[in-house]
């Protein structure tokens, strides 16, 4: 059987030490494996195992689509977190803008009765809490509440809720609290009136102590004229007087 020389691929001599063509020494190792190529043999070649081919292919097909979703998830939550900052800021500021830009139409104090889109308030009192109910104030702070009388007088139904209620305490906006509690029989004020109609109600606030007047005002929702019930701080507890 013909040899051939592992190097250079060149037919030797059968008894041959040497390859002629390249000059390289023949061995055993090198007749062993010529022989196996010559013949057509299997000789072992490295590669990857078929399960390291299922793992990449499997992760090219799953684990990275997850990836991009992921970055791309990162890349927008941070983008809608920038422009949602933005939006809270112009929305604190058309809020602002909005609760300042109206107009007083009538203006009182306690006892006095105001009028607007047909519905009367009367103020009968206002009195200081340092706790309603379970409801405690924090620390240097106190609930002061507005009792009034309500009369429908317009041609139709209407909502009335604390809601529509926002105070000015020393020059600092303030807005109502809910509570569930009733103040001598007297309901948290959110009551739908027909024509005609009267209800009792209070709305209160919870406020720094030291304070020394309080501005409180009723606008309808979207309307630009308010009514104004002017309080002054003259004692520590008790009614309030202008």
């Amino acid at each position: 059987m013909a040899k051939y020389c592992a190097n250079c691929g060149k037919e030797l001599d059968e008894n041959a030490d040497i390859c002629l063509g390249c000059g390289v020494l023949v061995n055993k190792e090198n007749k062993k494996t010529m022989n196996n190529v010559n013949s057509g043999g299997n000789v072992k070649k490295k590669g990857l195992p078929v399960w390291a081919i299922v793992l990449i292919i499997v992760g090219c097909v799953i684990l990275l689509p997850i990836l991009i979703v992921t970055l791309l998830g990162i890349f927008v939550f941070n983008n809608i977190k920038e422009e949602s900052g933005e939006y809270i800021d112009k929305a604190k500021d058309y809020l602002n803008d909005y609760i300042e830009d109206y107009s007083v139409t009538e203006e009182g104090t306690i006892g006095d009765t105001l009028e607007i889109d047909g519905i009367k308030f009367t103020l009968k009192s206002s009195v200081k809490y340092d706790s309603i109910g379970n409801n405690i104030p924090k620390e240097g702070n106190e609930y002061l509440v507005f009792f009034f009388d309500i009369e429908n007088t317009s041609s139709k139904g209407k909502l009335i809720t604390y809601l529509n209620f926002n105070g000015l305490l020393d020059d600092k906006r303030m807005f109502p609290v809910f509570l569930f509690n009733e103040i001598d029989g007297v309901s948290n004020l959110n009551k739908e009136l027909e024509y005609g109609e009267t209800t009792t109600g209070y709305v209160a606030f919870e406020i720094n102590k030291n304070w020394n007047n309080f501005d409180l005002n009723y606008r309808k929702l979207m309307d630009d004229e308010a009514i104004t019930f002017y309080v002054v701080n003259e004692s520590n507890s008790g009614n309030l007087e202008v």
